[in-house]
């Protein structure tokens, strides 16, 4: 059976809207993945200074260290704040807008890093489906695996 002979038939045809309609599906859900992944907060390293220095204002137990080491022992590794500290904080004197003002948060992927990311998906979710259509046709109607 050679390639026009399967065009004509109705069942190719389904199986052509089967076939984009799972592609895009797969693109989708490849950027659904990917902008799950990138879209991932830090704490801005610049924010440990300012945390430490209203900290101790009002933990004099920390003043034996620098702000930035305050900050970091709080917030280091994207730490959040458990209720517990968060209570400690409110109970010393620190209004809410000050604590959840204490750090700072940024993305952890620039746009351009984005930007790959997508195009990666894009080329890797493309590469697979026209492998799939290529051999389709190979064992369908026995063409050569790759013909230009």
């Amino acid at each position: 059976m050679n390639r026009e002979d399967v065009k004509n038939k109705i069942w190719h045809r389904a199986v052509k809207v089967i076939f984009v309609g799972v592609f895009f599906l797969a693109q989708a859900f490849g950027f659904f993945l990917i902008s799950t992944y990138t879209n991932e907060k830090i704490v801005d390293p610049t924010s440990f200074e300012h945390a430490g220095s209203v900290i101790k204002e009002k933990f004099p137990e920390y003043s034996d260290l620098s702000n930035e080491a305050v900050g970091q022992k709080l917030f280091g590794n994207n730490k959040v704040l458990t209720q517990e500290q968060f209570q400690t904080m409110k109970d010393r004197g620190l209004s809410f807008d000050q604590i959840v003002n204490l750090v700072k948060y940024t993305q952890k992927y620039s746009t351009l890093e984005k930007t790959g990311f997508y195009v990666l998906s894009f080329i890797i979710v493309t590469i697979i489906f026209y492998l799939i259509s290529r051999i389709f046709f190979y064992v369908l109607s026995g063409e050569k695996f790759f013909s230009l």
